[in-house]
């Protein structure tokens, strides 16, 4: 990548995981400046070049972006704000066609990246608030513990049986695996007690603003909003503040996500510094 390109990346990254650490919220004015930017870039890159690939590049990064942050939109992953900065990225970085594509590197430097601070973020947050999550925590256990038991029993005796029929009969890997398998659904009881306990807040709904999230359903007389993956719309927005000056409701019940921008500027700086990640463990297995 060009320097003007690296270091307008890193303005808007910055800029955008500060905001969101600070008011869980990515501006449209930056997502969209650094759309326009990255396209009036590569679109001069195109002219001084006299060559149309620049600009298609610029595109092409833009499509890819918007197309897998529709998927992580619609499907609930992502807020608007987070899908817009990928295009941004996109549209900046460009895609070149290729396994070497700065842009493939950042996507999957993102996936790895982006879970790990999710796991270290949701550890802040229990800490932060470790009376009410532990409170939250022991609920969840108790109601899951013979639940968790016998499924890690169940997919144990699986793994055994068909083990003893196609491979060497190893019984101390199966524990090992045994063990894993109700560890990991403990750590699912921990994201769920860390969403219940730390990510819920009761919101006045004139300070709700378009994508903020509703736990459940609200239903006055005739009038219903619904939650939605894809978060409130203006016209949710208008019947909840209509409600809410008629004395009907006081307050509706949000989730709150994960501030994610900052694994944004992480997958950047370890796409631009070692590459794809995946490739970089491989190389050292392989060497």
């Amino acid at each position: 990548m060009l320097p003007v390109l690296i270091a307008l990346s890193i303005i808007v990254l910055v800029v955008a995981s500060y905001a969101d650490l600070k008011t869980l919220e990515v501006p449209d004015w930056l997502n969209y400046s650094g759309i326009f930017a990255g396209l009036g870039v590569h679109a001069l890159l195109s002219l001084h070049q006299s060559s149309f690939k620049p600009l298609f590049y610029s595109f092409l990064g833009l499509v890819c972006g918007f197309i897998i942050a529709c998927i992580l939109f619609y499907t609930g992953q992502w807020g608007g704000g987070d899908a817009k900065l990928l295009i941004a990225v996109g549209s900046i970085a460009g895609f070149t066609p290729g396994l070497d594509s700065f842009f493939l590197s950042f996507v999957v430097n993102l996936v790895l990246l982006g879970a790990l601070w999710g796991v270290l973020f949701s550890l802040f947050l229990a800490f932060k608030n470790r009376k009410k999550f532990t409170k939250t925590f022991k609920r969840l256990v108790k109601k899951r513990f013979y639940f968790n038991i016998l499924l890690s029993g169940f997919i144990f005796f699986v793994v055994a049986f068909f083990a003893s029929f196609f491979f060497k009969f190893i019984f101390l890997e199966l524990i090992l695996f045994g063990i894993s398998v109700f560890a990991l659904s403990y750590f699912i009881v921990f994201v769920k007690a860390v969403e219940f306990s730390c990510m819920y807040k009761k919101m006045s709904p004139d300070k709700l603003v378009e994508g903020d999230w509703l736990v459940k359903d609200v239903k006055v007389n005739n009038i219903v909003v619904k939650r939605s993956k894809i978060g409130l719309e203006k016209q949710d927005i208008v019947k909840l503040k209509r409600l809410f000056r008629q004395k009907k409701i006081k307050t509706v019940l949000v989730r709150y996500g994960i501030p994610f921008t900052p694994a944004f500027l992480a997958a950047f700086v370890v796409a631009l510094c070692f590459g794809n990640l995946i490739f970089l463990v491989l190389q050292n297995l392989i060497y």
